[in-house]
């Protein structure tokens, strides 16, 4: 079972994000107990987790690769790649598919989440900056921002810059993606 998002974009409206109403739309997900967003337009699709092929000597964040419509995808585990620790899978876990842009190539990868929330429109003025706490890896490098919702927070990703987050190991996925 997937879901497409509808996203047929092009890379030279790729970075634009979807407006309505002077909202942008981000698609929420669990990590863990925390919640999470992207934009919308970083999405093609949700699909079941499923089996994962696993490709030796890989990091550890790269969690497999699976064969979609006759196309190889590596896997991410982006728990993992942001510093939070990696839940068990569930009948809930999803892998968001988006179109990445890696070292100047674009391709397809998936991000393993625990669930899919939905997708909400989050005004800028509900938008705070990141801020830098911990020894991990510097916010700023993968954070959008931290979306005030009532009384939640939902911490916006950029996918793209998740992956270059060097101290990762994620220079791996060049080869994956070859």
């Amino acid at each position: 079972m997937a879901l497409s998002l509808g996203n047929s974009k092009t890379k030279s409206n790729q970075n634009k994000d979807v407006l309505i109403n002077n909202l942008k739309q981000y698609l929420t997900f669990k990590l863990g107990e925390d919640d999470f967003g992207v934009p919308i337009h970083s999405v093609r699709e949700i699909i079941e987790c499923q089996e994962l092929q696993e490709v030796p000597g890989i990091n550890q964040v790269i969690k497999g690769v699976i064969n979609l419509r006759g196309f190889g995808v590596p896997i991410i585990d982006l728990a993992s790649c942001i510093g939070r620790p990696t839940n068990a899978f569930s009948k809930r876990t999803c892998i968001l598919i988006a179109e990445t842009e890696f070292e100047g190539k674009i391709k397809d990868v998936g991000f393993i989440v625990d669930m899919v929330n939905e997708v909400l429109d989050i005004a800028a003025s509900d938008i705070e900056s990141p801020v830098s706490v911990g020894d991990g890896p510097k916010p700023q490098s993968f954070l959008l921002g931290m979306a005030k919702t009532g009384k939640e927070f939902i911490i916006l990703l950029d996918l793209n810059k998740a992956l270059s987050v060097k101290s990762q190991g994620m220079e791996m996925l060049n080869e994956v993606l070859i």
